[in-house]
């Protein structure tokens, strides 16, 4: 897995590339956790995402809970991941854009 970002003023983009299980959700978590203060808004693109088990998805709602104060949105999961969220109900907990 890969993170890249793109930010602004206000705004974080991340970019998740390849797969989100464990150890790459706990990087992930840890940059979302030291970033989170430096933006209002924070989103998580999953556009490049292939692959992603329960702690990629425990992971997700982790940072969903830590950036309460904040705008969060999950963009661009793709058919594969997006059933996932679905089947298992949390794309109703979490803000998932198109």
């Amino acid at each position: 897995m890969a993170i890249q970002y793109k930010k602004n003023k206000n705004e974080i983009i991340v970019y998740i590339i390849g797969e989100l299980d464990y150890d790459h959700g706990e990087k992930l978590y840890e940059f979302i956790e030291q970033n989170r203060s430096l933006y209002n808004n924070v989103i998580i693109n999953l556009e490049r995402v292939n692959y992603i088990n329960f702690e990629g998805l425990e992971r997700l709602v982790d940072i969903y809970n830590i950036m309460r104060d904040k705008k969060f949105l999950i963009e661009k999961a793709q058919g594969n991941i997006k059933e996932i969220l679905k089947k298992i109900g949390l794309l109703m907990l979490l803000p998932v854009g198109k």
